[in-house]
């Protein structure tokens, strides 16, 4: 005798290729809005970053010169130290150029990238210090 097969013993009850790349060209379309999308954030914050640190630098910089009389120089963490700052320096290399002579009243800020950004830097100098930091080649 010969079985009868039924319609349903023919096809399996997984995807069919045309589905699966559909499925492939769909994740890479929303993969390449996104992604870069996430790039752009990514510098724009760490532009915000830089210029907040600078701020941050340029508030306590006068501080100092209160309690001192003078500018505190510093480079990298040692900024974070010399003027009980926090400041991320992953991807932000800070110094201040400052005479370390008392009553001195020269200072300029800089802040150079260290990462995604190349040759990327921010500037303040002490007329500047209440302005926002000068962007090169950002």
């Amino acid at each position: 005798m010969h079985k009868h097969a039924s319609k349903s013993d023919n096809f399996s009850s997984g995807f069919t290729l045309i589905e699966a790349i559909l499925i492939c060209m769909v994740v890479i379309t929303l993969a390449l809005i996104i992604f870069p999308n996430f790039s752009k954030s990514k510098k724009v914050a760490m532009k915000k970053e830089a210029i907040s640190s600078m701020k941050l630098i340029a508030a306590a910089e006068r501080i100092y010169r209160i309690e001192n009389e003078f500018y505190a120089p510093c480079n990298g963490a040692g900024c974070n130290s010399m003027l009980s700052l926090m400041l991320n320096t992953t991807n932000w290399n800070y110094s201040v150029d400052a005479t370390a002579n008392p009553g001195s009243t020269t200072l300029a800020i800089g802040a150079d990238s260290n990462s995604l950004l190349p040759g990327c830097s921010y500037s303040i100098d002490q007329n500047g210090l209440d302005g926002e930091p000068v962007p090169s080649g950002c």
